[in-house]
């Protein structure tokens, strides 16, 4: 769970939302992924079912990119 601290803006996924944490004058471009929860749920309320679908294809090759980039795998 994120909470609405100023935290790295990591921009993983590449799945941009402009967004303001606590200690930050205005909104500024924030990966969902490093957003907090209330800013995702409010997002993704705002979807088409469709969208919803592409976010979650889209997150899930960003999972397997960084898995294969860094060899990651559950044991």
């Amino acid at each position: 769970m994120i909470d609405n601290q100023k935290i790295n803006r990591r921009n993983l996924s590449g799945i941009y939302i402009f967004h303001k944490f606590d200690d930050e004058e205005r909104r500024e471009p924030t990966c969902f992924e490093d957003c907090p929860e209330e800013k995702q749920d409010e997002w993704m309320d705002s979807l088409e079912p469709s969208a919803v679908k592409q976010l979650a294809k889209h997150l899930a090759s960003t999972l397997r990119k960084i898995g294969d980039n860094f060899d990651i795998a559950a044991s």
